[in-house]
């Protein structure tokens, strides 16, 4: 994971769409609230999906689920999702990529047939089809739903095409980077494409498959996963800081400080298995567990010259500033010799979130 950041700073062209997608999601969206009472469904089954182990849901109430067709529509494709990633699907229902399929033939902004969910209000079409990519990703079947992608990709109009484009971006396997050059070629809305294949320091949906079981399924819980942040920094330790930023706040106050004082930790290492790639993953985990404050982004910014990690320190604080419905992203806006992030960077990462950002993985990147 050790990639190095370019030595140039960010251009205004190479400004990435799909990093945010999981960010956004998380911390606009749903930003879970510590508590004793049981999270509700969707919420469950989309950390499920994200952190590959059932989370405080059963495979059997999963599967009931999803084999019901009375189960809302939202909840039926998040139960399929589920059972995917834990190599649980039922051969006997549609197949998946059919599933995927028709949630791109219906997918246009401000669609009915994405209701807003009460726990999961900004959880619509977009969010859905990249939550659909990375599970076929995430459980062996990126060829599959690259087919499927490559379908969609000159269908349509420009929000499905956007979509297809960020998703396949997500996914990062040269051949679905072939797509994406293949239609800037052929003239469609080139400069969303260019913009996609720029974005290059990021982990990818299959990379992160890649390293999948360094943390087997059934060893992600809370506990073991701070564990292992806190026992240092290299590979296995950045993978268990992404699985850790999934979780809600524990109700455990002590737990919680140790969990964000584990990732805060792994930001400020450096060493040769500790650099770019593990502290922007580190820097995601963390606003996703804990927006923090402007200040304290602002803090953390002024203390690394790495245009990445900076990068990511940008969007962090742009999330908290959106969420109170303020704007106070002044230090990224002041015109600074010494600041990576000029006015029209923090301008366009804000207008990207509103309009496009969340059709991007992931994760964090990969969801």
């Amino acid at each position: 994971m050790n990639r190095r950041a370019p030595a140039n700073s960010l251009k205004l062209a190479q400004l990435p769409r799909r990093i945010v997608f999981l960010l956004l999601i998380t911390i606009l969206a749903f930003h879970p609230q510590p508590t004793a009472a049981r999270e509700p469904l969707e919420r469950r089954l989309l950390r499920t999906i994200q952190i590959g182990t059932p989370q405080d849901v059963t495979v059997v109430e999963i599967q009931r689920i999803a084999e019901n067709p009375n189960s809302k529509y939202i909840d039926n494709i998040l139960a399929r999702s589920a059972l995917l990633v834990l190599q649980q699907d039922n051969p006997k229902l549609i197949p998946y990529n059919e599933l995927l399929d028709n949630v791109l033939n219906n997918l246009i902004p401000d669609n009915n047939a994405f209701p807003t969910l009460p726990a999961l209000p900004d959880f619509r079409g977009k969010e859905t089809v990249l939550t659909m990519v990375y599970a076929m990703v995430m459980s062996g079947n990126q060829e599959q739903v690259t087919n499927v992608l490559e379908k969609h990709l000159l269908t349509g109009g420009k929000y499905k095409q956007a979509v297809v484009i960020s998703a396949l971006r997500n996914i990062g396997t040269p051949r679905a980077m072939g797509l994406i050059q293949k239609y800037a070629e052929a003239g469609q809305e080139s400069n969303l494409a260019q913009t996609a294949i720029a974005d290059e320091d990021y982990l990818v949906l299959f990379e992160m498959h890649d390293r999948w079981n360094m943390i087997p399924p059934a060893a992600r819980n809370r506990d073991n996963l701070r564990a292992i942040v806190q026992s240092g920094c290299d590979q296995r330790a950045a993978m268990a800081a992404y699985w850790l930023g999934f979780f809600a706040p524990s109700i455990d106050p002590n737990k919680e400080v140790a969990d964000l004082q584990a990732l805060e930790a792994i930001i400020h290492k450096n060493t040769p298995d500790c650099e770019m790639m593990e502290h922007v993953i580190a820097l995601k985990s963390l606003a996703l567990r804990s927006p923090k404050s402007v200040a304290y982004w602002s803090r953390l910014a002024r203390q690394t010259s790495n245009v990445w990690e900076r990068h990511q320190i940008v969007i962090n604080a742009w999330a908290v500033s959106a969420a109170n419905s303020r704007p106070q992203l002044s230090i990224f806006s002041r015109p600074n010799p010494r600041n990576t992030f000029s006015g029209s960077f923090s301008t366009v990462i804000c207008k990207r979130a509103r309009t496009t950002s969340t059709a991007t993985t992931g994760t964090f990147g990969s969801l």
